[in-house]
């Protein structure tokens, strides 16, 4: 028996993961916080609204079709990546590549503001 989609479901828990609270990401949404809520309830949110999100969650669009809670609480749970449901894998990767990006972008700022700092001193 295959489980139906819920979109709702989906954008709450990705909203969850990105470390967003419902009123930050409906400012962002440009709705107020009351319809999120109501959002993350429903089975089937507008496309239009979905691609939104996406853009400001900072995940592909299909990504709320295919996401798996329970397969997040079995990782949460300690089951190995590979037991996961490929969905949570995608998602995982995904945030653990954006951590990378700026783990790299703060060190290239450091190195930045260490040779400013460098040049700063030899002009003084």
């Amino acid at each position: 028996m295959s489980e139906s989609i819920h979109h709702g479901t989906s954008l709450r828990y990705l909203r969850l993961l990105s470390g967003m609270k419902q009123e930050i990401f409906a400012r962002k949404m440009g709705v107020k916080q009351q319809q999120i809520s109501k959002w993350e309830k429903q089975e089937t949110i507008p496309r239009s609204r979905l691609e939104q999100a996406a853009e400001i969650l900072k995940v592909p669009v299909d990504v709320f079709e295919k996401f798996d809670e329970r397969g997040l609480l079995k990782l949460a749970a300690g089951a190995k990546l590979e037991d996961v449901a490929p969905s949570v894998k995608n998602v995982v990767k995904y945030f653990t590549e954006e951590l990378v990006k700026k783990d790299k972008q703060i060190e290239e700022l450091k190195f930045e503001l260490n040779e400013y700092k460098i040049a700063k001193t030899e002009n003084q």
